[in-house]
């Protein structure tokens, strides 16, 4: 799964695919229903990743499994319901309580019975349904034994499901009517009569049809095979013979349109079926344009891995709004309508579509062909696909489209280093994790940023240990091993082992089953008379757990048994440089500390040093003193490494004041990196000082490369300085000549910052210019949402009701209207009139908490909790029942704890309040005591 919302630096959408990647670029964590991280990530991430009392949690040993689903489904697609008729197959594993248990939430059964399946006979049962399960129980003289296989059928209809099916919205009267399945990680179960765990993978067959006769040109799809001569008119029948778990299982219908690539594009790929689909109002050019990677990442892939693409007839990808990211499914992929782009939004994000397709197509080998035992072993499903995603860049390099010719190299590290800052962040803002555990409160909270980017990069320090024909072979060795099977954590493990002849149960025990990571405070000291230089570094997480024990559920590992690679520039007396490589070396037996010592050659002096310059270790690290501002300087304008510019920037800005401002605002240009040049721009914007700003602004001008762009004006989007009004404004209309989305949505959150504390007449200025972009509304709403964010910085009563008109069903494009729901939340949020702030947090719990479109709820309720008032937490929680339960445990539970901890305040506020009276009350009688007194 892929959600862009742990996948980016501001980092939000949905898991499976982390869509970091996504969110870091147009920070949908603001004006998107998202979870988070994973993952994901309108929620903010929890705080704790589960709770202290919480108890491991194991598999299901079924008594009896079910290994075949026979289903047939007819859609209402205008009253968003289904009427199901299904047979399972379950075979008998064990007789103990002659029980045996099926999910399905909120379901209307009309008839279940069971019967052996030889011979056909009835068996009598007693069943119950509690509205999330059925448990169906056998009589004692049914003559049951272990090896029987039992078929159960069911009759049963679902009306609107929470979750787990998706529907069309049908604002419009010629809008395209469809139904999309979207599962993941237990949600099958809002439809599907089955047991909803990974570990249990039965075989399907689905009859898809429509009871609305005069919708026309109507398509169905599934997992598997078409079956047209099973098929009566107007039915889509299909067979899946490849095990699959209710989690990756997909059925949809609707009026779709199809472009299947041609095959000259095939080449080398079999008679394998590729096709695009979307709904009809999704024009062939745009399907093309997505997707068009996709034969060549497919051949990339096999070829990484070692092994053939392990569907050989079929892979389809399914284009569908409101899917949350992307999810992989076995033979094709659904993708959320945010991955149709038209031309513009191509230019920003065809490198992220493009690497999102290769996230879930690596799914093929990582989690549909080797399927996790059970949560506890996601990360090898997630943590691959995010892998995959970085060695794609390693040999492809980004996309024409954005760079010609790019540096493949640099853009493997800079995907690298933004992975391990997504995984830091939610170490250290939110909680630490082991990355194998069967500690959680729900299996939703597993897809977090330590499962994706953190144990990406787990598999990357693998490799670069192990080497990487030891590494690969291993790989294929595994893939090829576990075809078809369930996987563990131990299996991987044993599979490099057996490659490599070497023993990794440290690396498995450090690095995978404990939690944390290593923090270090470096130190550098260097006696020009002498030549001599020395490194000291301190691993400090330890320290960092001890100082503030509540915020981590897991302890740390005291100490990381590392080698962290180093890389010394020396500088001959001509001005030759030369670089050296030494190492510092950490070990858990001798303490937090190590030293690195460096004797320099005779008549030479020292540039510059680079700490682990090619991303061998997942390293937290930071300058604790500056080394010198030479030293720096020579980092930030020769330096080869733009995680050390980084580094180098935040030493200099932290230990260096006016000057070091200068020395980076000179040396921002030239970071070579475009996500440096972004974190660079960052670091001063966080300075707040003018020459900062202005470098920042001077930049933003001047930047040609897109990407770089985005994340220099995405620094700029926290600006808050009324004096830079002019400046932002002149960015947004050079912005606008370059027909740029993502930069103008940063832009426009930079304006409504700067403009919060401006006159009245820039206020009114910069006011009416976003109010102006919300009709706009644009490809997926994306010209509205720049508004929706100027007038969400600006906040207040003003802004919150020029928003709230779009936030009507019609008024924009659905993606528009949940940004501006969301816009709304913060907007209301800041005004200074609680009963303003009461009044709009009734607005959204009257309507949009209660929406059609799940996705459009959970925005409403993440809103309704920005808005801050602590009285409204009730109607949040009375809200579980209209969102997934994976959703209540990852999303609503923050928004009630934020609304709680908001009250507590408050009544704390309220009680000091009394007292302030009470001691001016006290003062006032002894002052005119006092005053009669003197009379």
């Amino acid at each position: 799964f892929f959600c862009p919302a742990l996948f980016y630096s501001s980092h939000a959408i949905m898991p499976c695919c982390d869509c970091g990647h996504v969110a870091r670029t147009l920070r949908l964590d603001d004006l998107s229903a998202s979870t988070s991280s994973g993952g994901g990530e309108g929620a903010k991430s929890d705080k704790h990743f589960r709770h202290l009392s919480t108890l491991p949690n194991y598999a299901e040993e079924n008594e009896c499994e079910v290994t075949h689903i026979d289903a047939a489904v007819v859609f209402d697609l205008n009253a968003r319901s289904m009427a199901i008729d299904v047979s399972i197959k379950l075979d008998v594993r064990a007789v103990r309580d002659r029980t045996f248990q099926l999910n399905g939430v909120a379901f209307e059964f009309s008839s279940v019975d069971l019967k052996a399946e030889k011979g056909g006979a009835p068996i009598s049962i007693e069943h119950r349904y509690d509205g999330k399960k059925l448990t169906v129980v056998y009589t004692a003289d049914s003559g049951v034994a272990a090896g029987d296989t039992l078929v159960l059928h069911a009759v049963y209809k679902v009306d609107d499901p929470v979750s787990g099916m998706v529907f069309s919205t049908n604002v419009k009267e010629d809008s395209p009517r469809f139904a999309c399945a979207d599962h993941e990680t237990d949600r099958a179960r809002y439809w599907l009569l089955c047991q909803d765990e990974p570990q249990v993978r039965p075989q399907y067959r689905f009859d898809l049809s429509v009871s609305n006769k005069e919708l026309e040109g109507v398509t169905g799809y599934a997992n598997g095979v078409r079956k047209v001569e099973q098929e009566q008119p107007g039915h889509f029948v299909y067979e899946c013979d490849f095990p699959t778990p209710s989690y990756l299982v997909c059925i949809g219908i609707g009026q779709y349109r199809q472009v299947t690539a041609p095959k000259e594009v095939l080449e080398g790929l079999g008679d394998i079926d590729i096709t695009y689909i979307a709904p009809r109002d999704v024009t062939d050019e745009r399907l093309k344009r997505s997707f068009a990677v996709t034969p060549m990442a497919m051949r990339w892939l096999s070829k990484k891995v070692g092994q053939p693409f392990p569907f050989p007839a079929k892979f389809h990808q399914i284009i569908v709004p409101f899917i949350g990211g992307a999810m992989e499914c076995v033979t094709f992929v659904t993708y959320d309508s945010l991955f149709d782009m038209d031309e513009v939004l191509a230019r920003d994000w065809q490198h992220l579509c493009d690497l999102v397709i290769v996230h879930e197509m690596s799914h093929s080998y990582f989690g549909d062909s080797l399927v996790m035992k059970y949560f506890e072993h996601a990360w090898l499903k997630e943590s691959w696909a995010t892998y995959m995603m970085s060695c794609f860049l390693e040999d492809n390099g980004l996309p024409d489209s954005v760079e010609v010719n790019s540096n493949k190299y640099e853009d493997f590290k800079a995907d690298l280093y933004d992975n391990a800052q997504r995984y830091f962040a939610e170490s250290r803002e939110a909680y630490v994790r082991p990355i194998v555990t069967r500690e959680y409160d729900h299996s939703w909270k597993m897809f977090d940023r330590h499962l994706y980017p953190g144990g990406g990069w787990r598999l990357h320090m693998l490799r670069r240990m192990l080497g990487d024909d030891t590494f690969w072979q291993g790989v294929k060795n595994y893939v090829g091993k576990f075809t078809k099977g369930l996987v563990e954590t131990i299996d991987f493990q044993r599979e490099l082992e057996a490659v490599s002849n070497r023993n990794l149960h440290r690396f498995f025990d450090q690095w995978l089953h404990r939690a944390g990571h290593p923090i270090v405070e470096m130190k550098l000291s260097y006696d020009i008379s002498k030549g001599k230089v020395e490194l000291r570094g301190e691993q400090v997480q330890k320290k960092k757990n001890e100082a503030e024990p509540k915020q981590y559920d897991h302890d740390w590992v005291e100490v990381f048994d590392i080698d962290v690679p180093v890389e010394v520039t020396v500088v001959k007396e001509g001005g030759e440089r030369r670089k050296e490589m030494h190492t510092l070396s950490f070990a858990s037996n001798k303490g937090a500390n190590a030293t690195c010592s460096i004797t320099l050659p005779p008549n030479s002096k020292l540039g510059h040093v680079e700490i682990d310059p090619d991303f061998f270790v997942l390293l937290d690290w930071a300058w604790k003193e500056s080394p010198g501002s030479d030293i720096l300087n020579s980092v930030l304008t020769t330096g080869r490494c733009f995680a050390n510019q980084v580094a180098a920037t935040k030493a200099m800005l932290e230990h260096h004041g006016v000057m070091g401002v200068k020395k980076v605002a000179a040396a921002l240009k030239g970071v070579g990196n475009y996500l440096g040049r972004g974190l660079v721009a960052k670091e001063l914007i966080s300075t707040s000082h003018p020459l900062a700003i202005s470098a920042v602004v001077d930049a933003a001008k001047a930047e040609q490369h897109n990407l770089a762009a985005v994340h220099i004006t995405s620094a700029l989007s926290s600006l808050s300085n009324p004096l830079r009004v002019a400046d932002i404004e002149h960015l947004i209309d050079n912005s606008a000549k370059r027909d740029n989305y993502l930069s103008r949505l940063n832009l426009f959150e930079a304006l409504g910052g700067c403009a919060k504390y401006a006159g009245k007449e820039v206020r009114a200025r910069v006011m009416a210019r976003c109010e102006a972009e919300l009709p706009r509304d644009g490809h997926h709403g994306m010209l509205a949402l720049a508004g929706a964010r100027g007038l969400a910085a600006m906040g207040g009563e003003a802004a919150a009701e020029a928003i709230k008109p779009f936030m009507e069903k019609g008024v924009l494009s659905d993606y528009g209207r949940r940004g501006a729901i969301s816009a709304f939340g913060r907007a209301a949020g800041q005004a200074t009139e609680r009963s303003y702030r009461q009044a709009a947090a009734a607005h959204l719990a009257a309507g949009p908490i209660f929406d059609d479109v799940e996705a459009i709820r959970r925005a409403a309720l993440g809103a309704l909790a920005s808005v801050g008032e602590s009285s409204f937490a009730t109607v949040i929680e009375n809200a579980k029942g209209t969102i997934a339960e994976q959703h209540y445990a990852r999303e609503l539970l923050v928004h009630i704890r934020k609304l709680r901890k908001a009250s507590a305040g408050e009544d704390q506020a309220e009680r000091i309040g009394k007292m302030i009276e009470s001691v001016e009350k006290k003062l006032g009688e002894k002052g005119e005591k006092e005053g009669k007194e003197e009379k």
